[in-house]
């Protein structure tokens, strides 16, 4: 009993705080992670940002350079033109080829109310949109002095990119929101293509309050627990999280658990020997002593 009962409290708490462990372990991580992607997308935003510019500041003079139109297919831009506030392109730049370029002269008027919302001198990131295409898009929009707007559309690519290199596990993923809720960049390609609102999910909805931080929720996805890391943009106000299945986490738990078992097992067997050899060595000079005093009466 003395050897026994230490063993079976020490296997119990080890049990018992596995999954406090894990849960501790991932959480941190998966916050670090979500913080260093946003810390890559907030750079992109402003780099982004600084072409939109430099080509908003010469579009009323004269045409781009070809370096300046390199820079603008680098970083991501499909086209950039200038618009009257009543649609019409006056100036129209395709970035991408001839299939970015706009197959009338005037953008749609469902576009031109969402970029007119609360429109300024400042650059100003859309949310997630679909173009006159139909293609999932951002639209930077800026109004110059002489009520001109300046308007460019902005491929996906490199935020999905940067998505997809975050994985681990059987089902870790990372999935970025822009600051409605609606789906930038996420596992599933459907979500992607249909601008999915998630912007009830928990941590989707701490994100647009501009929060950071970990927490669990039930990810419509895939219809199961996850544990997540989530952080906010603070130049465009998207939303990053890193989200893992709560079984991978019980799974890990249960590994740790199957080796207490075995533990405490091992130990009991230890025990139930040395005890036996032990109580053999005291008990035969005892039987002796006996059998002496038996022969002797």
């Amino acid at each position: 009993m003395i050897a026994t009962i230490p063993v079976l409290l020490l296997g119990i708490w080890v049990e018992e705080s596995a999954i406090e462990r894990e849960t501790a372990m991932v959480s941190e991580k998966h916050l670090l992670l979500a913080q260093n992607l946003t810390g890559a997308l907030d750079r992109y935003a402003q780099d982004t940002q600084a072409v939109f510019d430099f080509l908003t500041a010469t579009a009323e003079t004269q045409a781009p350079s070809d370096a300046a139109v390199a820079l603008a297919r680098k970083i991501g831009f499909l086209h950039f033109c200038l618009v009257e506030p009543t649609g019409q392109i006056r100036v129209g730049w395709p970035i991408v080829g001839s299939s970015s370029k706009s197959s009338s002269k005037s953008l749609s008027r469902p576009l031109m109310s969402v970029l007119l919302k609360e429109i300024g001198p400042a650059t100003r990131f859309s949310n997630v949109m679909a173009d006159d295409t139909g293609r999932p898009t951002i639209f930077l929009s800026r109004r110059l002095p002489s009520g001109k707007i300046a308007v460019a559309s902005l491929d996906l690519s490199f935020i999905r990119q940067s998505q997809k290199e975050v994985t681990f596990g059987r089902g870790g993923h990372a999935a970025v929101v822009d600051k409605a809720g609606n789906v930038i960049a996420h596992p599933r390609d459907d979500w992607q293509a249909t601008i999915k609102n998630v912007a009830k999910v928990k941590p989707v909805s701490r994100m647009m309050e501009g929060k950071t931080g970990v927490t669990t929720f039930l990810a419509p996805a895939v219809n199961k627990t996850m544990i997540t890391g989530y952080a906010t943009v603070s130049s465009t106000g998207w939303g990053v999280m890193v989200p893992q299945p709560m079984s991978e986490l019980q799974a890990r738990a249960d590994q740790v658990r199957q080796m207490v078992i075995g533990i405490i097992i091992v130990g009991l067997v230890a025990a139930a020997l040395i005890s036996w050899a032990l109580a053999g060595l005291l008990v035969r000079p005892v039987e002796a002593a006996a059998r002496a005093a038996m022969d002797i009466a």
